[in-house]
């Protein structure tokens, strides 16, 4: 079973591992915060966001991974998403899926955002076709969008909004996990 839980204190030890391992490095469009201060400093800020951001995915109670919504603009009521896996092994087309439903759920539903992005680097097929399946439309590439370990890279940009979900999953009747 998955699950989706905001992040606990005592749990930014695991996220700091995760993101030190050099894998992470491959699907994270951002020079990471590895160390532990650095990560116990993030979760502080966290704390002063009006609703939760950030959750562990879990399967079967144990953590797999991050889901997480980012560049939230409140007044123009978008955000992006995204999300980390730490076993590659993990990251079946049924969950990400599953994952993304949840997120425009949320986003759409209980914080009343209109649009919804999700940006990957070009070179990522698989996130661009499951994207694309599940109804998301190609808005462009970012160029030289991210500066990571000195070196600028493109994120091709996808986006959902508000009224396409309602036509991609009419009666809010498709399989997710609450998140909260």
């Amino acid at each position: 079973m998955i699950s989706c839980t905001p992040i606990a204190r005592e749990e930014i030890g695991l996220l700091s591992e995760w993101m030190a391992d050099e894998s992470a490095r491959e699907f994270l469009a951002c020079d990471t915060q590895a160390s532990l201060a650095g990560q116990f400093r993030w979760i502080g800020e966290r704390r002063n966001e009006p609703f939760t951001t950030h959750w562990l995915i879990r399967r079967n109670k144990a953590p797999i991974g991050v889901l997480a919504l980012v560049g939230i603009n409140l007044e123009n009521k978008r955000c992006g998403w995204s999300y980390y896996l730490h076993d590659p092994a993990d990251d079946s087309d049924e969950l990400s899926l599953l994952l993304e439903r949840s997120v425009y759920h949320h986003a759409f539903g209980a914080l009343g955002l209109n649009k919804v992005t999700f940006s990957a680097f070009p070179e990522n097929a698989c996130a661009a076709r499951r994207r694309t399946a599940s109804g998301c439309i190609q808005e462009g590439v970012l160029i030289d969008h991210v500066l990571i370990d000195g070196k600028f890279h493109d994120l091709s940009l996808q986006c959902m909004t508000a009224r396409m979900w309602r036509r991609a999953c009419p009666d809010n009747n498709c399989e997710l996990i609450e998140l909260g």
